[in-house]
């Protein structure tokens, strides 16, 4: 009607008493684009999420769970992870919008799932707010083709920002994939349009900035308490301020393993209760707000990355060139990334000699690391999974192509503030037409450590043993390290070395590598 001229005479005004309705309930005065960072546990979070919350005018920081938040997601059913990946990359699912309670999705994703969240205000103004809202209403229960790396909740929540204001132009920036992390950095590239960020820390991440502001004197009264079965008043060598600093953590650590556990118990509920009564006596200031990371998830380096190198491979020069569309290694630079955290999907490396051309050494569809660290608060399984094709070392010199299946889990360990050293009982399924058997299956332990004591160099170190009992009947062993260092945020030097033993054979390589990271 705006662009057309149209008046009453032209085309009626209608009212809709539901859509009315509806636009006085959201009552939305402006939007924020909210981020809650990635969930490993839940391929459907693994990169991240984004969604738009409809600010109320009247509304404070101390209110804001009282808005409504706008979502793009799968209807996926209930898939198995198998059938979500397949259906999700291929377009198999139809995704829609939605309006829900904003303080909901607090309870999903920072409460259940601990995940930070930032929030990211935007400066639209009225009309705009009013048009994106109206188009919310426009698309409700309609079906749009949901695809895993394009047309994703990302894409989506973008096509509504392009909606309120069609000059910016951010779905068509997202032509091969859509990371929800760098379609943040896109809206944040808009000049004026994001006015402030606001950090809303997990419950994990609340309870652990507690943890590590505490005397340990401090700590060790708080977990006493925590999971003490009968609660009682002692006498203590600790101030006032510090029993109520204890009880305050205990508290926090009650709520969130009850949270975590999803625990309903009566005498769970009766403790936290009388914790509190406990607190209630002591005169004293509360517990200070979390200071946000230094640094936000966009500010991280860029999710894609491709480098170019040179190496040995036994007494052979080779060329390397890789290809990793996503999106984190252990040892890259970590700032605005989750710590001990690393992702990778369709990570490929191509070798170049002169005896055999271009071969493709290895690719990696998908590569997840978990180290989170245990202590006398937190005890999480790390795990891994990977699964790839590369090429191994035959008795005869050669190096065919072999399928592989691995994953593990162990524990983590903080062995410094800036090393974290983990432990895991690994298995691999192998698949090869080289071996006699034509696969083999095998066990056994690995270790590593994660060193990053900058934002400028990282390095991550690990040996492993696995005994192939079933199918083809041998060991290996291996040793690999992988120094980093960071000429710039999105560009970084790396050696990568190995040393393995198959077959009773050994073998070194290594490789001198340039890494450029980049927004596809």
């Amino acid at each position: 009607a705006r662009k057309l001229a149209f008046t009453d005479a032209i085309v009626p005004r209608v009212e809709c008493k539901r859509f009315n309705s509806w636009l006085h309930s959201l009552a939305a005065d402006s939007i924020s684009l909210i981020f809650p960072a990635s969930f490993l546990n839940n391929p459907a979070s693994a990169f991240g999420h984004t969604f738009l919350r409809l600010d109320q005018k009247e509304h404070t920081e101390e209110t804001r769970l009282l808005s409504y938040a706008a979502d793009f997601a799968a209807l996926t059913h209930g898939e198995n992870a198998i059938s979500y990946a397949a259906k999700g990359i291929f377009g198999g699912f139809d995704g829609f919008y939605s309006v829900a309670p904003f303080h909901k999705k607090v309870e999903k994703y920072s409460d259940l799932e601990n995940r930070d969240i930032w929030e990211y205000h935007l400066a639209f103004n009225h009309d705009e707010v009013l048009l994106l809202t109206a188009h919310l209403w426009e698309l409700r229960d309609v079906p749009l083709t949901y695809f895993y790396f394009d047309e994703n909740c990302s894409y989506h929540i973008l096509a509504l920002l392009d909606v309120a204001r069609p000059a910016l132009g951010y779905a068509a920036q997202f032509s091969l994939w859509a990371m929800p992390v760098d379609t943040v950095r896109a809206v944040l590239a808009s000049s004026g349009l994001v006015k402030e960020q606001v950090f809303r820390p997990s419950a994990a991440t609340k309870l652990r900035a507690r943890i590590g502001h505490a005397r340990p004197a401090v700590a060790a009264r708080a977990i006493k308490i925590a999971r003490a079965p009968k609660l009682k008043e002692e006498q203590i060598e600790l101030t006032s301020q510090e029993q109520a600093e204890a009880l305050d953590i205990a508290f926090e650590y009650n709520t969130y393993q009850r949270i975590r556990k999803r625990n309903a118990d009566l005498v769970e509920q009766e403790k936290a209760f009388e914790i509190l009564k406990l607190r209630s006596k002591i005169v004293a200031a509360p517990l200070a707000a979390v200071t946000p990371p230094q640094f936000r998830p966009d500010q991280g380096h860029r999710t894609s990355m491709t480098s170019i190198g040179w190496g040995r491979l036994e007494d052979k020069n080779v060329g390397l060139f890789q290809l990793r569309p996503a999106m984190h290694a252990l040892s890259d630079r970590p700032q605005g990334y989750l710590p001990g955290n690393q992702i990778k999907f369709f990570d490929t490396v191509l070798r170049f000699n002169e005896e055999q051309g271009v071969d493709l050494q290895r690719f990696t569809a998908l590569d997840i690391m978990a180290l989170t660290p245990r202590d006398e608060f937190f005890d999480p399984v790390s795990w891994r999974i990977n699964l790839s094709a590369s090429r191994f070392r035959l008795n005869d010199g050669r190096y065919p192509l072999a399928y592989s299946l691995n994953g593990g889990a162990g524990v983590t360990y903080q062995l410094t503030d800036t090393t974290i050293g983990y432990v895991m009982l690994e298995g691999d399924l192998l698949l090869s037409d080289e071996l006699n058997a034509g696969y083999g299956i095998g066990a056994g332990p690995s270790a590593g450590v994660v060193y990053l004591p900058s934002q400028w160099f990282g390095l991550e170190a690990k040996a492993a043993w696995l005994n192939y009992i079933a199918g083809e009947n041998y060991q290996t062993q291996s040793f690999t390290t992988s120094p980093r260092i960071s000429l710039s945020n999105d560009l970084a030097l790396r050696v990568d070395a190995a040393h393995q033993t198959t077959f009773e054979r050994s073998s070194w390589s290594y490789a001198l590598k340039l890494e450029y990271f980049f927004t596809p």
